[in-house]
């Protein structure tokens, strides 16, 4: 996902459909790995890959191990379309893509991240 760049955090929440909370949390240990870079911008808090070249190979490596899985590429193809809205535009209206313009791709159906881990 932060393969092309920073994402705001409420970027990646709605690519997820996760809570914000989740999120963060995961983010911030994946900051504490050093793995990832914070950047805030005024009210709004960014991540991206750490400068780190070493942290920035592991990544590589992994992206590269996962760049065809169906979820992957929804969410990149996602992510795309994202990066074009404003981030205190998608906050308006709550994350909610449908209302910037956002589509989901097929494979990416709202809620089957939920079901997915469901038992």
């Amino acid at each position: 996902m932060l393969r092309e760049g920073e994402l705001c955090v409420c970027q990646m929440t709605a690519v997820l459909e996760l809570a914000a909370s989740t999120v963060s949390a995961h983010l911030a240990d994946l900051k504490r790995a050093g793995l990832f870079a914070e950047s805030k911008k005024g009210r709004f808090v960014s991540y991206g890959w750490s400068p780190d070249p070493a942290a920035a190979a592991q990544l590589a490596g992994v992206a590269a191990r996962i760049a065809k899985d169906p979820r992957v590429v929804a969410d990149a193809k996602l992510v795309r379309s994202l990066r074009r809205v404003d981030v205190e535009e998608l906050c308006r209206v709550e994350l909610d893509l449908s209302r910037v313009g956002i589509r989901r791709p097929a494979a990416a159906v709202p809620g089957a991240r939920r079901q997915e881990g469901a038992s």
